[in-house]
């Protein structure tokens, strides 16, 4: 099976803006010998409670008290699942 890859939330104190330049978020990596992708990342804004999605390359204005969140890609998996698995 892929991985599952990480969560980051960065939260904003003050106003700034933001540039972000990532990569997989439309096919996670792939697996070896067998093993499935690797989960898609991807990344949004909360603000005031609402979820604004980003696109993989992007520029805004973060305002304080926003909070970032990036999920990172999963690695891709080794091997055939013992067990039946569909992501």
């Amino acid at each position: 099976i892929g991985g599952d890859g990480i969560e980051r939330r960065y939260l904003f104190e003050e106003n700034l803006w933001l540039s972000i330049l990532s990569q997989r978020r439309k096919r996670g990596p792939e697996g070896l010998d067998g093993g499935f992708r690797g989960l898609v990342g991807k990344q949004f804004i909360i603000r005031n409670g609402k979820v604004m999605n980003l696109d993989r390359t992007d520029t805004f204005e973060a305002k304080s008290g926003d909070c970032l969140v990036m999920k990172t890609p999963g690695g891709g998996g080794f091997g055939k699942p013992i067990v039946p698995v569909f992501p």
